[in-house]
């Protein structure tokens, strides 16, 4: 899951204004010399919570409400003005958002958390916020509106920093 999401959030974040960089660490001091030698003024850390429908037989790709805390990996991105955002995250063998959709089951919530904080400040978010949707059939793409909707609030913050 966590890799088709951090390929779709990079479409969403990636453009003329910010330019994003992968970060591979995943412990806060490697995130934080990591993004400062990426030059990146951001990290957004950030999770996907899946919960079954109440109707559901089957549980889901996730048991019951489960959260890929951390689990979207990392980016890098940069303001081409000079500014940089950092997305946390570890990666999945899913090979693309489509895969991914496919484990939504009707009636199945789901909910994008993040936080965008200065590079090496984890503590002191600019921005903490999440996106959540339900799904109304089996196999609907819940999860890129969220993504959406999570990119569109970033890049708001980013570029008025």
């Amino acid at each position: 899951m966590a890799e088709p999401a951090r390929a779709e959030l990079i479409k969403f974040l990636n453009g003329p204004a910010v330019e994003v960089v992968p970060i591979a660490a995943r412990i806060g001091l490697q995130i934080d010399a990591e993004a400062t030698e990426k030059e990146c003024n951001f990290v957004l850390y950030s999770t996907m919570t899946q919960k079954a429908g109440s109707s559901s037989t089957k549980k889901g790709f996730l048991h019951g409400a489960t959260s890929m805390a951390g689990m979207l990996p990392m980016l890098g991105a940069a303001r081409r003005v000079g500014g940089a955002v950092a997305v946390t995250a570890a990666s999945s063998a899913m090979s693309g958002i489509a895969e991914a959709a496919s484990t939504v089951k009707a009636r199945d919530e789901w909910t994008f958390s993040y936080k965008l904080a200065p590079a090496g400040n984890a503590a002191a978010p600019v921005l903490e916020s999440s996106a959540a949707g339900k799904a109304k059939a089996d196999g609907e793409n819940v999860i890129s509106p969220l993504l959406r909707q999570a990119a569109e609030a970033v890049l708001t913050k980013v570029m008025t920093k």
